[in-house]
């Protein structure tokens, strides 16, 4: 009964653990920017989940989306050094980033709509191909530089529905799906229209929604003071991921050491348990023998069925804690948060091996116990038997039972 009901728990968990992880909500994706000023009704969205107001402090994830009202506006410091500025009025989302210092480093953001100023930090210097900026008509592309791009949706009064990019330094690129482009150079603005077939061109005019915030002193300062932190902020970023990654390695050697031990003790309780089911068999085939040659009598009968008892009561407790130590093996498998053990391959073989012990060990107690019912069974019939015979001699002699 103890094994169905373990195998029944075993199953019930692997199905709750896999219908959870379908149905938990997504864990949060890279930190991208701290936000430094929310200005107005600002507000953040974690991915998949309702938007509540921004506040100074909040990390800002792979995935979310922030928000901002016409009278407000939102700045944030990102990983790479870099500094964002959503104007009022606007809505952007972090499609993708990573700054590790490393060659994979990357900044894809969507802008849904209005205005989105962004100084780049070392993405922009080591890794330009990667930085984006996307809005629903085109992509921005930069070479380390300091710009805004406004997005004017179809049916709004200010201005021409499409793209714009204005550039304060460096140079920025506009493409579009079929393939055209644009350089744009500092102090020019650059256009693409949601028309279809519409080329990206230079204007020749900024247009006057390019307008200074009540913060632009500030932002036109940081271009500089981003410029010299650069390389000291890149080199302490790929210490700490490397430290991190160090510490994982040996995180995951330590678990793995202990996972090995745990099984190798296991492994061991297995062939003891085997090797006590096969002397109880053996024992049991020796006094079956011997009852049937006649070679033990009622007393030694009874003593061995109080031992059996005693026995599969042992059994019994032995068993529950047989698998209250596989529950601390399993536990000890599992895969933690922060990932720092083998992957979910290596785990589930593992507990494969683990349920196959597991199912070794249900067909020995299951035989033991059956093995140990049928000679209870077949002890009472004897000790029946003997005790009807002495009773009927008793009877035909006139004299009492012995017992």
């Amino acid at each position: 009964m103890y094994i169905r009901l373990l195998f029944g728990l075993i199953t019930l968990v692997l199905l709750g653990c896999s219908a959870a992880w379908a149905q938990s909500p997504q864990p949060a994706g890279n930190p991208a920017g701290v936000v430094t000023l929310a200005q107005g009704n600002a507000s953040l969205a974690p991915a998949g989940g309702p938007p509540r107001t921004a506040k100074v402090g909040d990390v800002v994830h792979e995935g979310d989306v922030l928000t901002t009202p016409g009278d407000g506006e939102l700045h944030l410091v990102m990983q790479d050094t870099g500094f964002m500025a959503l104007r009022s009025n606007s809505q952007f989302m972090v499609l993708s980033y990573k700054a590790d210092g490393g060659e994979e480093d990357k900044g894809v953001f969507k802008l849904l709509k209005g205005g989105l100023r962004s100084i780049t930090g070392w993405i922009g210097r080591f890794n330009p191909s990667a930085y984006q900026v996307r809005t629903n008509s085109a992509t921005i592309g930069i070479r380390g530089t300091d710009h805004e791009t406004r997005y004017i949706p179809e049916g709004s009064s200010e201005g021409e529905a499409g793209t714009y990019d204005k550039v304060y330094a460096g140079q920025t690129y506009i493409t579009t799906p079929d393939g055209g482009a644009t350089e744009v150079s500092p102090n020019q603005a650059g256009f693409v229209s949601h028309k279809p077939r519409e080329r990206p061109r230079v204007l020749a005019q900024t247009p006057g929604f390019f307008r200074p915030g009540p913060h632009e002193a500030e932002i036109a300062k940081k271009h500089a003071e981003i410029q010299a932190l650069i390389d000291q902020r890149r080199n302490e970023r790929r210490k700490v991921i490397s430290e991190k990654r160090m510490a994982l390695v040996a995180a995951r050697q330590h678990l793995k050491a202990d996972f090995a031990q745990a099984r190798a003790a296991h492994q061991q309780e297995t062939l003891a348990l085997k090797a006590r089911f096969h002397t109880l068999t053996a024992q049991r085939e020796t006094l079956q023998a011997q009852a049937r040659a006649g070679e033990v009598g009622g007393a030694a009968l009874r003593q061995r069925r109080r031992a059996l008892v005693a026995e599969y009561a042992a059994l019994e407790r032995a068993y529950k804690e047989f698998t209250s130590r596989h529950k601390a093996l399993q536990d000890s498998a599992a895969p933690t948060a922060d990932g720092a053990t083998s992957s979910p391959q290596d785990w589930r073989q593992s507990l494969r091996q683990d349920l196959q012990d597991v199912r070794e060990k249900q067909q020995d107690l299951e035989a033991e116990r059956a093995s140990t019912r049928k000679e209870i069974e077949a002890l009472q019939r004897q000790e029946n038997q003997r005790v009807r015979r002495e009773r009927k001699a008793d009877r035909e002699t006139g004299q009492a039972s012995p017992d």
